[in-house]
């Protein structure tokens, strides 16, 4: 609903006027379907299907804990905490990151220099007066197909930081 005053020209007069829009959702899904709310994987970017594509990695999920600690003077590095292979296709990564209280976080992946997962978020949404740690998972699909290498792959990175090896993948 909108709602304005103005003074008709002619006699000074105050007019009040009212108008109102109706939006009507289309059926057409695809609409919604492009909407981020919270912390979700960026499904249809170019480094999600290159990833998927080329390399045959997918970035299912992604997680992100509440604050595990409040700002502090001396913060929490970025560092990866966990690499699991829980089966023969399904990767699990968990890293501690530290960013804005308000953040939701969009997650991407990935391969640089034909050797290292990167694993990407960009923080997004409110904004507040501190800085947390927070946990963030990544549950990544091996896609098993003769085409795709995975041996290839020797290190792990997060936003391009926190190289640690990676485990040899089945």
């Amino acid at each position: 609903m909108f709602n304005s005053s103005c003074t008709d020209r002619n006699t000074n007069a105050a007019q009040t006027i009212h108008d109102t829009v109706y939006l009507d959702k289309k059926s057409d899904s695809s609409i919604s379907d492009h909407q981020l709310t919270g912390t979700t994987v960026l499904k249809s970017s170019s480094k999600i299907l290159d990833a998927r594509w080329v390399h045959g990695l997918w970035l299912e999920d992604l997680k992100s804990s509440e604050c595990l600690k409040p700002q502090s003077e001396t913060p929490s590095p970025t560092e990866i905490t966990s690499i699991k292979q829980t089966n023969d296709s399904i990767l699990i990564i968990t890293a501690n990151i530290y960013e804005n209280c308000g953040y939701s976080f969009l997650g991407e992946i990935e391969i640089v220099t034909d050797n290292t997962l990167n694993l990407i978020y960009h923080g997004y949404g409110g904004y507040a007066m501190c800085n947390c740690c927070f946990g963030l998972t990544y549950k990544i699909e091996l896609i098993k197909d003769e085409q795709y290498k995975f041996d290839k792959l020797k290190y792990l990175t997060i936003n391009g930081i926190a190289k640690v090896p990676l485990p040899k993948l089945k």
